[in-house]
């Protein structure tokens, strides 16, 4: 007798099926003539098959078109088997999913079944089943048909995977992916995604509400930019060293304050915290930024620092900022071999002022010289009221003859200014100026201060009201 062997025919297609429906499967195990090189004995075939669909993970089972149970694969029963009343897996074969599985489970496998036969194609549908503790598991299944050689259905066969521990990471997934859009839309602050072009800083990506209302853009309109492009730009440099600096590992995070321009053009200032996105494999694909409007910071320390430096009365600088900016100035002189000039300014009796009119009257004659000195200086200059009734000008860049110019046009003009007191008495305020040169050879502003105070006391010693030289 000739030994059997057999072949397996998987089709992509069946009879009178386009080659463009959802795959079906026909397999034929028949016996074969003579063996032929590639070809293994039927039952070795068939072995190996049963081995291969035992070892699964996933459940395998085959019924003919009376809805009898030909094969289930280990999977299936392990997971299954408690379920139903056959004591074992060879125990299911010939029975009906009626008789198989409760009520609930066997409808909608028979259900399936019925849109099978209606559609000759797969059917794909979930379940939910309990396993032996009780817990329930949830499957996707594919009940396809199974066709015979005339192409009618001959069976039914049930493809199902274990999907519980996917869909519980897909739904941990959603609802972290819940929770940042929830924070991301509702935070406080300013938060943008941006991406990554060209080795730099692309155009936003995504950004919340609290951004748009910090910068004064919609978010489409914040969408077709990016930050960079609303970057004051003095702060540009540092934004695309920031960036390299991200993108080439050296740091994990960029903690800066910066200046942007809203869509108003007025100046925002903002601490922002950036870090990168990376994939799986390392490579940098977004920018994730979070900005916090500090303005209102930023000028009150702006408001603080004047106030710091200036005379509340007057406005000038204060003794303590101008002996600093003089001391500088004296440092770049000496550097360089420069020169400029340093007048000393006392207001004559201004006492007497304040003893006649009261001291409301001095304060008048006092902000009175301090706007006639501004007048009287360029913008690069500086003005200061030392203390009481003096005043010091600094003047960068003058030599003998441009000092001495400028103080005698400040002791006219301050002769010049007519105020008013006690109802309409007219008041002519005046002032005795000292000048002295600055150059390498003075140690500090202090004893430039006091070589101008001795020339501004020898002008009062020669009548006051006028210039002198030292």
């Amino acid at each position: 007798m000739a030994t059997a062997y057999a072949r397996v025919y998987v089709a992509d297609t069946m009879p009178g099926k386009e080659s463009d429906k959802r795959p079906s499967v026909q397999m034929h195990v028949r016996p074969s003539g003579p063996r032929i090189m590639g070809v293994a004995p039927a039952q070795q075939i068939s072995d190996h098959f049963h081995a291969m669909l035992d070892n699964l993970p996933a459940w395998i089972s085959v019924r003919d078109s009376n809805g009898r149970y030909l094969m289930i694969n280990d999977y299936a029963y392990e997971h299954v088997g408690h379920l139903t009343p056959a004591d074992s897996r060879d125990a299911t074969i010939g029975t009906v999913m009626e008789e198989m599985f409760p009520a609930g489970l066997s409808e909608a496998f028979v259900a399936a079944d019925t849109e099978v036969k209606k559609t000759r194609e797969p059917f794909y549908y979930e379940l939910e089943i309990p396993d032996k503790s009780g817990d329930m598991r949830t499957y996707e299944f594919c009940t396809y048909p199974v066709f015979g050689q005339d192409g009618e259905i001959s069976g039914f066969g049930r493809y199902g995977l274990d999907v519980t521990d996917v869909k519980r990471a897909q739904r941990e997934r959603e609802r972290a992916e819940t929770l940042f859009r929830t924070a991301f839309d509702h935070a406080p602050t300013g938060i943008g995604l941006t991406r990554v072009e060209n080795g730099g800083v692309g155009r936003f990506e995504r950004v919340n509400p609290a951004l748009c209302a910090m910068f004064g853009y919609s978010a489409e309109e914040l969408m077709q930019l990016g930050p960079l492009a609303l970057t004051h730009p003095q702060d540009r440099p540092g934004t695309r060293e920031s960036a390299r600096a991200l993108l080439a590992g050296e740091v994990d995070t960029i903690h800066r304050d910066r200046r942007y321009i809203r869509a108003d053009d007025e100046v925002v200032w903002t601490s922002l915290h950036t870090t990168v996105l990376r994939d799986d494999d390392g490579r940098p694909g977004h920018f994730m930024t979070q900005w916090v409007d500090i303005t209102e910071r930023i000028q009150l320390e702006q408001r603080l620092r004047y106030q710091a430096d200036r005379d509340p009365l007057t406005g000038l600088l204060n003794r303590r900022a101008f002996e600093t900016l003089l001391d500088k100035h004296l440092g770049e002189v000496q550097m360089t071999d420069g020169r400029g000039a340093l007048l000393s300014i006392d207001i004559d009796h201004l006492k007497r002022v304040n003893d006649t009119f009261g001291h409301g009257a001095g304060d008048e004659v006092i902000k009175t010289v301090a706007r006639v000195l501004e007048a009287h200086v360029r913008s690069s200059d500086a003005v200061t009221r030392l203390a009481g009734d003096e005043f010091a000008v600094l003047l960068r860049a003058a030599d003998a003859d441009g000092a001495r110019q400028v103080g005698e046009q400040v002791v006219h003009a301050i002769a010049q200014a007519e105020l008013e007191f006690n109802g309409g008495l007219a008041f002519r305020p005046s002032a005795s100026v000292g000048v002295t040169l600055l150059g390498p050879e003075l140690v500090s502003g202090k004893e430039a201060l006091v070589n101008a105070d001795v020339a501004m006391y020898q002008a009062k010693r020669s009548g006051r009201g006028r210039a002198a030289v030292s």
